[in-house]
């Protein structure tokens, strides 16, 4: 969706079944996921801001460490987890189905976006 993201984590060179295999890029998304999972665990909670939203916000902080990372990549980030989701659930990806992933992942990279910015405000 967006081959110049690559860069940023040093995948350029990579063609993705190369990238999704290399053990960098899977520690890095199986993060990623660990931090979907603490959304969708939490989903009911009373609090979902208190319980989930520091750990997205710490992930966000953690990317002004990758030169070359902009604040725009988060949402094409969110864009093509929409896109491999509906490749991977197929016929289940619903127009329910979507509307409730598309909720958590606008939850999930809101988050991490707050975190984002609080992280360069520190650095100023």
């Amino acid at each position: 969706m967006a081959p110049f993201v690559k860069e940023v984590f040093g995948f350029q060179c990579m063609k993705k079944e190369a990238m999704v295999l290399h053990p960098r890029f899977r520690l890095h998304a199986g993060r990623f996921m660990q931090a979907v999972g603490a959304a969708v665990e939490n989903i009911h909670s009373t609090d979902l801001d208190k319980d989930v939203a520091p750990i997205l916000q710490t992930l966000g902080g953690r990317h002004i460490g990758f030169n070359g990372f902009d604040i725009d990549y988060i949402d094409v980030f969110k864009r093509a987890l929409l896109e491999v989701w509906e490749e991977e659930l197929g016929d289940e990806f619903t127009p329910e189905c979507q509307k409730a992933w598309s909720k958590v992942f606008v939850y999930v990279t809101e988050k991490f976006r707050i975190g984002y910015v609080q992280s360069c405000k520190k650095d100023e």
